[in-house]
């Protein structure tokens, strides 16, 4: 296992099981799926250099996440997507206020910054659908809000 400490997280990776999680996945996925998808797939390379670095640190893959959705346009051709990667380990501590329950008894999740445009946290909590993986209690999750910009000869939505 490999301890990670960065924003006020403290994570434990288990590089080989996250690697070969990544591995055994179809890389060309995005690139045949929806727009958005494609777009993201492409899109990623023209954020920071800091970004493609902090994923290849956790033994990610950037062009594989287990999804990715555009959420918003935030300017002209700048679209807001949320995207989920799966990484095998364990949370061992969480920035102040990182999560917080509220009134209602929903949780908020407080992001940290990774750059402008740019934002993360870890979860737990991972989507129903992973819940198939064999062994998927030792997985976290990973989730971005980053801001890409539109670079496939496609219209969108």
């Amino acid at each position: 296992m490999k301890s990670i400490i960065f924003e006020g997280w403290k994570i434990e990776i288990d590089k080989e099981k996250t690697k070969n999680y990544y591995s055994e996945l179809y890389r060309e996925g995005l690139r045949e799926c929806c727009s958005d998808c494609r777009n993201y797939y492409y899109g990623i390379r023209h954020l920071p250099k800091v970004f493609i670095e902090f994923l290849e640190s956790l033994f990610i893959v950037p062009e594989t996440p287990i999804g990715a959705y555009k959420l918003d346009k935030i300017a002209d051709n700048i679209f807001l997507y949320d995207v989920n990667y799966l990484i095998s380990g364990n949370i061992l501590e969480k920035p102040d206020n990182a999560e917080t329950v509220s009134a209602n008894g929903n949780k908020a999740f407080k992001t940290s910054t990774l750059t402008d445009e740019v934002e993360f946290y870890f979860t737990k909590e991972l989507h129903p659908s992973l819940r198939n993986l064999s062994g998927y209690e030792s997985y976290f999750e990973l989730q971005l809000f980053c801001e890409i910009p539109w670079v496939i000869d496609e219209p969108y939505e």
